[in-house]
Parts: C-alpha cells; structure tokens; sequence
C-alpha cells in the first residue's frame, strides 16, 4: 500500500477531524486513580467526542498494542484502528490531528514537536525530567506514581483545544 493509500484509510472523507490517542506499550501499563485505566480515558473520550464528529484513532506499533486498541474500539462507534504504518505517514497524521492524548511515548512527544494540542499523561516517569515539549498547547499531568484521574484527562482536553 502507498503511503498516500494508508494516510486516506487513517483520515475520514472531508478532512482531518480526528483525535489520536497513544495507546501505553506494555511496558507502561499503567493504573489510574479511581481505578481506571487508558482504556477507561480513551472509552471515556471517545464518547464525549462522538456527539462532536470526531473520529478517535488508536495507533499501535506492537501485536499487544494492537490488542488493546481493538478491545478500545470494539468500545466506540467513532474509533477506528489502522493498520500498521511508516512513521512518516503516522507523522502527517498526527500534524493533522485537531488533539493528541496518550502516555509518555514516542508519538507523544513527536506530536508535541508538530505542535499539537495535546494532553500528555504521567505515571511511571516523572515530566521534569522527560516531558513534551513544543510550541502547541498541551497539558501534562500526573507525575511517577501520581496518576491523574480520567476526569481530570477530559478536564484537560476540553480546556486544551479549545
């Protein structure tokens, strides 16, 4: 598949209104307070935006991330998960994404360098230390050991993009 070919299947017809959430790896698995976890701040934001005309797409890089993305969508009338791609075209998809939450990762910060809103979650690294940084609006929450709560990640999206 070309690179133009996988960018059409990530963006919907009519232009980029799409929220991307960066799913955590395994590795940065993670609780957040009240007992929920990615899964509940994606499901929960996914459903605030489906009334919005947002799609909400969850990328993946490993066969258990894309596990945990399809179990997200299976979830969500406007999720969707797409197939594996370079990270050129992920790039242009998160340049052109109206917002960006996820966990201390890669796509994270690549998004905040593009100067993406973006809300950027915290728990088992602390933000002083490695958080995002760029031009765009973001939030960063949390801190090792101190997740912030799904609440509080809606909280920080609406506050974010608007």
């Amino acid at each position: 598949m070309t690179d133009a070919a996988v960018l059409k299947q990530l963006a919907p017809a009519g232009g980029l209104r799409v929220a991307i959430a960066v799913s955590p790896s395994p590795s940065a698995q993670f609780a957040i307070r009240d007992g929920d976890n990615f899964r509940g701040v994606a499901v929960t934001l996914g459903r605030a935006l489906a009334g919005e005309n947002f799609d909400l797409v969850l990328p993946w890089g490993t066969p258990d991330e894309r596990e945990r993305s399809d179990r997200i969508a299976a979830a969500l009338p406007r999720a969707r998960v797409p197939d594996q791609a370079p990270l050129d075209v992920v790039a242009r998809l998160l340049a052109g994404a109206r917002f960006v939450v996820g966990v201390d990762t890669g796509l994270l910060h690549l998004a905040a360098a593009l100067g993406v809103p973006l809300v950027a979650i915290f728990v088992g690294s602390n933000p002083s230390l490695t958080g995002p940084i760029g031009y765009g609006p973001m939030a960063v929450l949390g801190a090792e050991d101190a997740p912030p709560s799904v609440g509080e990640v809606v909280d920080a999206v609406g506050k974010t993009t608007r």
